[in-house]
């Protein structure tokens, strides 16, 4: 890449401490981690420890890190400013982000979503909902496959009560119905 030494050296160093960010802080930190802070109720059973988030001071890091020579530079062009995050959907860094936002997982079960409460609880009808996108767009009549083809199944859970009824009555409707009670 024709960098010099020394830029080699300050590109090891900001990757380095981002790569512990990454993993131990923010919306998108690793599963493991965000697992091991939950409060119990919210834990995902059968997830094994992350191996080195717990040794970390974050703040520490944080800081480390907010003090790198390539987060310096990239400070000076605000369009480059989300490069100096764990993820482009944390906030930015300011020395005890990270620590705060783990307090938030460890007392409020913040999600992957940013949301309190970890992981959604689904009901029956969204499990329906996506039982009808597994099943494919096979047996099903034209106007049923424009309903699977332009979405997800993720997207109709987004639907209010009333709309998700509606679509899945539509999607069963237009599956053949041997296919549908197979």
């Amino acid at each position: 890449f024709g960098l010099s030494s020394e830029q080699g050296k300050d590109l090891a160093d900001y990757f380095s401490k981002w790569e512990i960010l990454r993993q131990c802080c923010g919306q998108q930190m690793s599963a493991r981690w965000r697992n091991d802070m939950l409060p119990e109720k919210f834990k995902r059973k059968g997830l094994s420890h992350h191996p080195t988030c717990p040794r970390y001071d974050i703040d520490e890091v944080e800081k480390k890190f907010m003090q790198t020579n390539l987060f310096s530079v990239i400070e000076q062009y605000p369009n480059m400013h989300p490069m100096n995050r764990p993820s482009l959907n944390d906030d930015d860094l300011n020395g005890t982000y990270c620590s705060s936002y783990n307090h938030l997982v460890r007392t409020e079960g913040l999600s992957i979503w940013g949301t309190p409460g970890g992981r959604p609880v689904r009901s029956n009808l969204d499990h329906a909902i996506k039982h009808q996108f597994l099943l494919g767009t096979e047996h099903l009549e034209p106007e049923g496959v424009a309903l699977l083809q332009n979405n997800t199944y993720r997207n109709v859970w987004r639907y209010p009560e009333e709309e998700k009824k509606a679509w899945l009555e539509t999607v069963k409707e237009a599956r053949d119905k041997e296919y549908e009670d197979a």
